[in-house]
């Protein structure tokens, strides 16, 4: 009997303990299961954070990428800088070069403006004493200048009494077989201008472009002869004369194509028989055949050609 309590007292204690134990063991396993739980939570942050720094490294890669690229064109910059720096070099060594060859240069050259220096100087001594001579030869130069003056003075007077003499001798010879009138008008200049004196020849045949004195009315006038008896005469609105189809050049004419004059005449105009188309040179002043009212002028009108300017003795000379 007593050794089946001691075998039942065994049996509780066995039970106990195992309790006892079973009891360790499920807090064990409670602790654990904490455990467990807060690694889980550690990784679930851990995982967070590594996402983050998965997030902040491809940025950072990102970065690296950029940077590489800036770095990729720096560096090229720099290749270029340091191609453009060895060419600066290149020019600047070249240009020393230059500039040891200009310095040659004008060392030579200064040695030879010292030497044209000494020429100056010596041809400027030289011209110095020429001009000493040139003075003292202007100086007898004036004196015989001076005396040629009074010679020539001398010699004027003279040559001017002497062509008085002859020109009144001219006169009166000519006045006896050739009229000599008076410019009155300026309707012929500038071939003849108002106040000169012209001598006429009475005899010849009157042609194109001759200068004639006529009758008209109570005056005598002086023209010039555009057109004859027979011939056509167009006038144009520039101022030009044709005559039978060709067109005359008049170099001693003033003011063509300036207007002026009184211009009323139709044409074409056929010049009659032993008629003439006269008109002045200076066509601005001139009243002449252009107008209807002055018409042509009649042969039997006709003095003669203007021949010779005997006055001022200054213009003497063939009317042309």
């Amino acid at each position: 009997m007593q050794g089946d309590k001691n075998n039942s007292n065994s049996t509780e204690n066995s039970k106990e303990e195992l309790l006892e134990a079973l009891l360790t063991k499920e807090a064990e396993i409670e602790c654990l299961e904490h455990n467990l739980d807060v690694a889980k939570t550690r990784a679930d942050h851990s995982e967070v954070m590594a996402l983050e720094l998965l997030s902040e490294v491809k940025k950072d890669e990102e970065q690296i990428a950029k940077l590489r690229v800036e770095v990729d064109n720096d560096e090229s910059q720099i290749k270029t800088l340091e191609r453009a720096v060895k060419q600066e070099v290149v020019a600047i060594h070249n240009l020393e070069h230059e500039i040891e060859i200009d310095e040659k240069r004008i060392n030579s050259l200064r040695h030879e403006v010292k030497i044209d220096e000494e020429i100056i100087h010596k041809l400027e001594h030289e011209i110095e004493e020429e001009e000493e001579q040139i003075n003292e030869l202007k100086q007898e130069i004036e004196h015989d200048e001076e005396k040629i003056r009074r010679l020539k003075r001398r010699k004027a007077i003279s040559s001017i009494g002497v062509m008085i003499v002859f020109m009144a001798s001219v006169m009166m010879l000519v006045s006896l077989f050739t009229p000599v009138y008076r410019v009155e008008r300026s309707s012929m200049s500038p071939t003849l201008n108002e106040g000169e004196t012209i001598m006429v020849l009475t005899m010849g045949k009157i042609e194109n472009e001759d200068v004639i004195a006529f009758y008209y009315g109570n005056s005598v006038l002086i023209k010039r002869v555009i057109a004859v008896g027979g011939q056509t005469v167009y006038f144009s609105e520039d101022g030009n004369f044709m005559v039978d189809g060709v067109v005359i050049d008049e170099p001693y004419a003033d003011g063509i194509g300036a207007g002026g004059g009184l211009i009323d005449a139709e044409f074409p105009l056929k010049v009659p028989d032993g008629h003439y188309f006269v008109v002045g040179d200076n066509r601005v002043e001139s009243i002449d055949s252009r107008s209807k009212k002055f018409g042509l002028v009649n042969d039997e009108d006709v003095i003669g050609k203007a021949a010779l300017r005997v006055l001022p003795i200054g213009a003497f000379g063939r009317v042309s």
